[in-house]
């Protein structure tokens, strides 16, 4: 059995001709793509059942294949996942400052220092958000969700994207959103800026 290697195949033990390290490489890599759309496959499979079933909706189903399919933020490089986190912590610190500004009866109080956005609201809790470069998230600390990491998952296309925590599918300023709103009560608007080439403002309505 020296020339002979076994290969784990979709579930399946065989064996094969030992080759030289590239080939087996080539063979190990198109082994494990087969078995990931063997499993996307099934995925689909069941969850059209599930849909026939009424028992979820399309809109969960596409949802459910995407997060299986998606890339992480493993796949960005350190500079291109700095630039990704800082632009969506200035956009969030905007927001928080808006509404500092918009309800100042309320005990908000917002800080930005090296990379760690602080968000204390009194009696309800503090927020705290900040860069983990060694994983590529941003962690939040949430005194109603408790501790959550956000991984960056690009658009089909990867022109775009969203932090998102991968054990709920939630959005990183979706959590915000409904958060704060529970919060402060007669919470109305939540304000975000996308940074181009002009500055766009973006008026989010409860």
């Amino acid at each position: 059995m020296k020339n002979y290697g076994i290969l784990l195949s979709i579930g399946k033990v065989g064996f094969f001709k030992r080759k030289s390290q590239s080939q087996y490489r080539f063979i190990h890599k198109i082994t494990f793509q087969k078995l990931h759309l063997t499993k996307i496959n099934y995925l689909k499979y069941n969850l059209q059942n599930l849909v026939l079933l009424k028992k979820i909706s399309y809109e969960h189903v596409n949802r459910i294949l995407f997060v299986f399919s998606r890339k992480y933020s493993s796949d960005l490089t350190i500079r291109k996942y700095h630039q990704l986190a800082d632009n969506t912590i200035e956009r969030i610190l905007y927001a928080l400052e808006q509404m500092q500004q918009d309800y100042p009866e309320k005990t908000i109080e917002v800080e930005y220092s090296q990379g760690v956005l602080t968000l204390d609201l009194g009696h309800h809790g503090t927020y705290v958000l900040n860069k983990q470069p060694p994983n590529k998230q941003i962690w939040v600390s949430s005194p109603i969700s408790g501790p959550k990491r956000y991984d960056w998952i690009p658009s089909k296309d990867e022109k775009d994207g969203k932090w998102i925590y991968l054990r709920d599918n939630g959005i990183l300023e979706d959590l915000f959103k409904s958060e704060l709103k529970e919060i402060i009560g007669d919470l109305k608007t939540f304000y975000f800026v996308e940074k181009n080439c002009n500055i766009l403002t973006i008026k989010m309505y409860f």
